[in-house]
């Protein structure tokens, strides 16, 4: 493994193609290129400095745990401001990223063009919910501060859609193109292999896109004043997802003295920009699908449309709308709950939950939402349980004793001080401590099985739902 990274950018001659390339040949050039289907006469300039390259390279330092050099040139600001954003990962997320140097051939300051809001900019468009809110809100009377000159829409492939799709890049550029002529902006349409590259070299995309987009953004620093990018979640949501790459602490460690790169959307969670988009003419042109056929349509069976045509419903939207079909009892039934990010986007599904009908499929959702915390917490608890047992057949060490005690969840374990005492003046009781505690273990590990085979069971839990329902509609008759 290479002791340093060290990176070079390349552009070619007539502006429409940029590259960075590896010096240790770790990992193939990344590279840009500016796509025909661009309506806009626009090119990356030759004066361009080296910003994109550091913000490119950044992920595949951190991953490697090596200093980063680049050369060329980087704006000071932009280099305070990643060496905060590299101890912000570094805490947030240690398995993922390691405290880095970084330096430069050379640093600026000097901002070229005063920096107002009559400076035109340019907006990252996917053409789904966040980017679409964001786009739609510039504009908003109740924001006018928070209005920019958008003259440009930038939409990436090989990012959410795939490189070589070219039936459905086709479909998606029509949507786009659509979408930025509604709002009297000019599409651009760029592809780069950044994304494929990453996997190779396992960094995580989740973790890092946020920065891959930001580089990219910063090919057109000598065009544009800044950028807007659509923020993933609310600032109230950020409080549990601050491992993901875009939150707020992270998107605002982007900009340059230059080039400012601003967040917009984490004054709403997404169900109501759903309800935003359905009020002003904008859902039926959404394109959320990333995991279905690929071919330029939203396939109405993916987790990213099932989640959307839930969060439609909820908000009394024209449905099917951009989606094959209406959502189901079946939809909520089997739309995947796997993880935060999902829990998440289904709970604030359900706390904006607008319309009077419908009650099937929001008891549903409830029902699976808080079947799934109680699956995470037995298995904190048998967890717990295990570890406490382990202790107990242990010599008795003080320090592991204070480290068990400090991991116990207070719901769950035994009162601290009690079983503290018990462990340490009570040979007997903590003969009867070992056996309670792994009877409860084996009691809450009988109890996850039969839970996961509940959740197995598909006529279970459609059957015991409806007699509840129906319990439940009799007794308020």
């Amino acid at each position: 493994m290479a002791k340093m990274l060290v990176v070079r950018t390349r552009l070619n001659h007539d502006g429409t193609e940029a590259s960075v390339t590896f010096d240790c040949g770790t990992f193939a050039p990344i590279t840009w290129k500016i796509l025909p289907e661009t309506r806009m006469s626009v090119r990356f300039s030759e004066d361009i400095s080296a910003n994109f390259a550091l913000l490119a390279a950044l992920p595949f330092a951190l991953r490697l745990g090596v200093p980063l050099h680049v050369k060329g040139d980087i704006c000071r600001e932009l280099l305070g401001n990643v060496e905060n954003l590299i101890r912000f990962r570094a805490l947030q997320n240690p398995s993922r990223a390691s405290r880095i140097e970084v330096n430069c051939s050379g640093t600026y300051t000097r901002r070229t063009t005063p920096l107002n809001t009559e400076q035109p900019y340019l907006i990252a468009l996917s053409g789904g919910i966040d980017s679409t809110y964001a786009l739609a809100t510039n504009w908003d009377n109740e924001n006018k501060h928070l209005r920019r000159n958008l003259v440009a829409g930038l939409t990436i492939r090989g990012f959410d859609f795939p490189l070589g799709d070219s039936p459905g890049f086709e479909k998606m550029v029509e949507r786009i193109t659509t979408l930025s002529l509604h709002h009297r902006i000019e599409p651009i349409f760029i592809e780069t292999n950044w994304k494929s590259i990453a996997q190779h070299a396992d960094v995580h995309w989740g973790t890092y896109h946020i920065i891959a987009l930001a580089a990219l953004l910063y090919l057109f620093e000598r065009q544009f004043g800044g950028a807007i990018i659509a923020s993933d979640f609310s600032y109230r949501q950020d409080q549990k997802m601050l491992q993901w790459g875009s939150n707020s602490i992270a998107n605002a460690m982007l900009s340059s003295s230059i080039f400012r790169i601003e967040a917009r959307g984490a004054d709403v969670g997404r169900t109501q920009k759903v309800r935003r988009l359905c009020s002003s003419g904008l859902f039926d042109n959404l394109m959320v699908c990333w995991e279905g056929p690929r071919d330029g349509k939203n396939c109405g069976r993916c987790t990213k449309c099932l989640r959307a045509m839930l969060a439609a419903y909820s908000q009394k939207c024209q449905l099917p709308g951009p989606f094959p079909r209406a959502p189901t009892v079946a939809d909520a039934l089997s739309v995947s709950l796997d993880g935060d990010l999902a829990r998440l986007f289904t709970s604030d599904v359900l706390e904006h939950w607008s319309r009077q009908d419908g009650l099937l499929i929001r008891s549903v959702l409830l029902w699976r939402l808080r079947l799934a915390s109680l699956s995470d917490a037995l298995r904190e608890t048998s967890d717990h349980c295990r570890e406490l047992s382990d202790f107990l057949g242990e010599p008795s060490d003080q320090t592991r004793l204070e480290e068990v005690l400090s991991r116990a969840h207070s719901g769950t374990a035994p009162d601290r001080e009690r079983l503290k005492w018990t462990i340490d003046h009570k040979p007997a009781e903590l003969s009867n401590a070992r056996e309670d505690l792994s009877r409860a273990s084996r009691q809450v590990m009988r109890l996850e099985a039969s839970l996961d085979v509940m959740k197995k069971s598909a006529s279970w839990r459609v059957t015991s739902f409806l007699r509840r329902i129906g319990k439940f509609l009799g007794l308020r008759k």
